[in-house]
């Protein structure tokens, strides 16, 4: 299975685009503060089931082998099948999901605000980075109904979109079954402009017969920052996932 993903997006104020029209008279208006509640804001008392993980300092001690890794953490959502790669993750929130054969349905999922679900509810994670996410935020209960038709949940995923230096970094997992993940990674920062560049291969045999699987995923993204109202992203994700075999649920003396 071969995925290639490339998103752009400008955003820019009305005011760069059209101009400002100086007025005929000064008028003087009263401050106003508007305040917005957001999933990112912590400790904040709002009626909604929200949990923030942070993963940016800690992310190196995790296999990044299946997502379900970073949702231990969460109360209220479950996870199924993180251990056979050709049936993908199965994601329940509160029970949304829970009817699901394989795959992930019922639930949103963002990653860097791109949506991730299709139209018919159905979501697919096969070519998101572990190795690069920041932090989720998850939703649960009906206020994720805010988000989409038929959202049981949302699972917001934040990736590393800032850096302070440059950087290089190579990685390099080992463990049983042949499992073997080679990583590079790398930033750089260029005034108001930031590269991220990750890609990673990740294979192994599995602990059952016929559970083999092996992942080629390469992630590119630039941010520029024209001004403090006008921002420019570009996202580049290639996934290639040669083999990703499906173990069943009887031995071979059953069949």
């Amino acid at each position: 299975m071969n995925r290639i993903i490339i998103w752009l997006c400008i955003i820019c104020s009305p005011q760069n685009i059209f101009g400002q029209q100086d007025s005929l008279k000064a008028v003087k208006l009263d401050p106003i503060t508007l305040k917005v509640s957001r999933i990112s804001e912590k400790n904040i008392q709002i009626p909604i089931s929200i949990s923030h993980l942070e993963f940016e300092k800690n992310n190196d001690i995790r296999q990044q082998l299946s997502f379900n890794e970073y949702l231990l953490e969460a109360p209220g959502i479950f996870a199924l099948n993180s251990n056979n790669f050709s049936q993908d993750l199965r994601v329940s929130i509160r029970g949304f999901g829970a009817r699901s054969a394989f795959g992930i349905r019922g639930i949103k999922i963002l990653v860097d605000g791109i949506p991730e679900t299709t139209p018919d509810g159905q979501s697919q994670i096969d070519n998101l980075n572990l190795s690069i996410i920041k932090s989720i935020e998850i939703i649960r209960g009906p206020s994720s109904a805010l988000y989409g038709n038929a959202s049981g949940g949302v699972i917001s995923i934040n990736t590393l979109d800032n850096i302070s230096k440059n950087f290089v970094k190579f990685g390099l997992n080992m463990g049983s079954y042949q499992m073997q993940q080679y990583q590079v990674a790398f930033g750089l920062k260029r005034k108001n402009t930031n590269y991220i560049f990750q890609g990673n291969k990740t294979s192994t045999k599995g602990y059952r017969n016929q559970s083999g699987f092996e992942n080629y995923n390469f992630n590119l993204r630039m941010r520029h920052q024209f001004s403090t109202t006008s921002k420019l992203n570009f996202h580049l994700n290639y996934t290639n996932s040669p083999n990703a075999e499906d173990s069943g649920g009887l031995t071979i003396e059953e069949v």
